[in-house]
């Protein structure tokens, strides 16, 4: 919508990019270097249909810059200064370098925008700010400062300038590898220099490089620790054998109902997105804890299948951009993208602690699915439940195991049920009713 050279259009179920004048972009769609991009993975691939329009493969979910783990955003930081490498051996570069022209395919980053490329005119990296403001500061921050990378971009679409980043790092910024950029100079910025022979874009090639050193190590993206992270090794209110009988009984009703997608809310650090992966499903997992996201994002490279999202269920964004519908909101993307949703030690947490009604939570599943539900439900004299009651003034009794069913039972059927040895709980698996009409 924002590139004067070309504008997207999705026409039934087809991703169009209608092409504007005689941009730069559209010669180098039919170069050799162009063609390589593409074939290994690094660019969205597209067909020419016309002189004007590119039809776009189109990925089947897409997450945005304000979902994404440190490591996340890192990896989309590198593919970026890849391509601009890669470009610079011929002599172009890239236009933009957003945050927003990088989606995911599974937990591998692909550039999304064809028309970003233009041969190299001037000394300058005309996108250098740019990739500073989406990739550098947003995780020098992160890093020193502990705010992190995704709730940056929630709070601006175009990331941190030097100035916030000044202000929220103060003396720590000298201690980082991007002080350099953070000196204020209160200058206005330079008009580009043209190009001249004997510079041959070398400036462009220095400023890559400084950026790859300023992004520092893929190690440092990692998030720091966190009591959700270690979970599944210190679940106390599960014994054993419970835990093994839950697993099993999971992985069973998989095998059975074979949904294509699943939702994996509350996925914590992948334990059963990973099972359904196995399974050759297709999986979002939805998760709120950064240092969990991370795990699941490192445990999934190399598997096309896993998608990690970086999302608090109690509080959802909406849509992003113009008119906030430029990028839409998690919850319309993941309108009926499953046919099956995992909700696993999860609806407690979101009716106590979140106080939000079973009704909604039962509406979120039956939203996102088209087929099938696993849920967990927990009674109300589990040591857990009791525990968050008690830490929010509520009694135990309000959340009924009758209550959480009488909610899932208004949308969906029961197919099977099995309460897991020596808990409070009980698996069901559930089939969503049609809706009359």
């Amino acid at each position: 919508m924002r590139d004067p050279d070309g504008s997207l259009e999705l026409r039934d179920g087809q991703l169009l990019r209608h092409l504007h004048g005689e941009g730069a972009s559209r010669a180098f769609l039919a170069t050799g270097l162009c063609r390589s991009l593409v074939n290994d993975g690094l660019l969205v691939p597209f067909t020419v249909e016309a002189p004007d329009r590119l039809r776009v493969e189109r990925l089947e979910f897409v997450s945005a810059p304000f979902e994404w783990c440190d490591a996340q955003l890192d990896a989309a930081a590198r593919l970026t200064l890849e391509i601009s490498e890669r470009l610079h051996a011929e002599g172009h570069e890239l236009k933009d370098a957003s945050a927003w022209n990088v989606l995911f395919r599974g937990a591998q980053p692909i550039f999304c925008d064809q028309l970003s490329f233009q041969p190299i005119r001037t000394r300058q990296w005309w996108a250098f700010g740019q990739f500073l403001r989406h990739f550098v500061f947003p995780l020098q921050v992160s890093r020193t400062a502990g705010l992190q990378s995704a709730r940056v971009f929630r709070m601006s679409r175009d990331g941190l300038s030097a100035d916030d980043t000044r202000r929220i790092l103060g003396l720590r910024r000298f201690f980082t590898r991007s002080w350099p950029l953070l000196i204020s100079t209160r200058q206005g910025a330079a008009a580009p220099a043209p190009l001249t022979e004997d510079k041959r874009g070398q400036l462009h090639l220095n400023l890559y490089k400084y950026c790859g050193w300023a992004l520092g190590s893929r190690a440092a993206s990692a998030q720091s620790s966190s009591h959700w992270a270690g979970y599944t090794t210190e679940r106390a209110h599960y014994s054993e054998s419970s835990v093994q009988r839950k697993a099993e009984v999971v992985a069973s009703w998989l095998t059975e109902t074979r949904p294509r997608w699943l939702i994996d809310y509350g996925a914590n650090t992948g334990e059963y997105t990973r099972m359904a992966a196995e399974q050759g499903i297709q999986v979002i997992a939805v998760e709120q804890d950064p240092t969990c996201v991370t795990q699941i994002f490192h445990a999934a490279q190399g598997q096309p299948n896993i998608h990690s999202v970086c999302a608090n269920l109690a509080d959802l964004c909406g849509g992003a951009g113009w008119a906030g519908n430029e990028h839409a909101g998690l919850a319309q993307r993941l309108a009926e993208r499953g046919d099956m949703v995992l909700m696993l030690a999860l609806i407690h947490h979101l009716a106590v602690s979140e106080s939000i009604p079973f009704e909604k939570i039962a509406e979120l599943a039956a939203n996102t699915t088209t087929r099938h539900a696993i849920v967990e439900l927990i009674g109300e004299t589990d040591p857990l439940l009791g525990r968050l009651a008690a830490q929010r003034g509520r009694r135990p009794e309000e959340f009924s195991m009758a209550r959480q069913r009488a909610a899932f039972e208004a949308r969906f059927d029961i197919v099977a049920e099995l309460a897991l040895p020596e808990t409070q709980r009980q698996l069901v698996l559930l089939k969503k009713r049609a809706v009359p009409g």
